[in-house]
C-alpha cells in the first residue's frame, strides 16, 4: 500500500501496534495518508518501520534505517552475520514466497549492511540463510531453509509458548542467546546443524560477539 507523509506530529494511540510499537496508548504518532481515498492513519515511528521492513506501506522514494535485529562480528570486529527478526502472518503468501520478498524489500529500502551471512527469522516457520555475495541479487532464493523449531526449541521450550505466539522482540532475544552460544562452543553434531558447518556460518562466527538491536533489547 502506497502511504504519503503529512508532516503532522501530534501525542496520540498509534492505529497500527506490532510488537514493537511505541504509542499503544499515548504517544508520538505522524498522520500518514493511505492511497487509494488518503485515509488518515496515525502511526508511530517503529510500526511505521515495521510497516515498511515489511513490504505493506511503501512511500515513494523512502529508505528504512539499515540497523538489523541482530548482527554477530568476528573477534577482530568485522560484520559477519546480519538477523532480521518479522512474522509471517497466517493470511501471507506461503513462507518461502514472502521471506524472498521481505528480503527484496529489506535490500531495496532498508540499505541492510554488508554482511557475508544474512539471515530472516520468518515466525513462526523457518530461519532463512543468504550467503550474500556483492552486489546481491535482491530476488535470490535462499541458501538454507531451516525449520525455526527444529533449532531454536530448547529456548523456546522455557517460554512455554508455540513460536506463533512468540513476539518479534522475545524471538530476537532467543536468537541472539542462540547465537551467542555457537560464538563461545562447539556446537553439537546433531544432523539438524549440518548446515551450519556446511554454510561456514559456525567458523565465520567462532569466537564473535553478538549485538541486539537497541529498540529490540529495549
Amino acid at each position: 500500500m502506497k502511504i504519503e507523509p503529512s508532516g503532522v506530529i501530534f501525542t496520540g494511540a498509534c492505529s497500527i501496534q506490532t510488537d514493537r510499537c511505541r504509542a499503544r496508548e499515548s504517544g508520538t504518532v505522524s498522520a500518514v495518508w493511505a492511497s487509494p481515498g488518503r485515509l488518515q492513519i496515525d502511526v508511530c515511528a517503529a510500526c511505521l518501520d515495521e510497516q515498511m521492513r515489511s513490504g505493506d506501506w511503501e512511500i515513494q522514494g523512502a529508505k528504512i534505517k539499515g540497523e538489523p535485529d541482530v548482527t554477530v562480528y568476528s573477534p577482530n570486529g568485522k560484520r559477519q552475520l546480519v538477523v532480521e527478526v518479522q512474522t509471517n502472518p497466517s493470511c501471507r503468501k506461503p513462507a518461502l514466497e514472502w521471506a524472498q520478498k521481505m528480503r527484496h524489500n529489506l535490500l531495496a529500502h532498508a540499505g541492510i549492511p554488508v554482511s557475508p551471512y544474512f539471515m530472516l527469522a520468518l515466525i513462526p516457520d523457518y530461519l532463512y540463510l543468504w550467503k550474500e555475495s556483492y552486489p546481491a541479487d535482491p530476488d535470490r532464493a535462499p541458501d538454507y531453509e531451516i525449520p525455526l523449531q527444529e533449532v531454536l526449541q530448547p529456548y523456546l521450550a522455557h517460554l512455554a509458548l508455540p513460536p506463533f505466539r512468540v513476539g518479534d522482540k522475545q524471538m530476537g532475544e532467543i536468537i541472539a542467546a542462540w547465537l551467542k552460544e555457537i560464538t563461545a562452543a562447539q556446537p553439537s553434531a546433531d544432523a539438524s546443524l549440518q548446515w551450519l558447518h556446511g554454510s561456514g556460518l559456525y567458523e565465520a562466527l567462532k569466537d564473535g560477539s553478538v549485538e541486539m538491536q537497541e529498540k529490540l533489547a529495549a
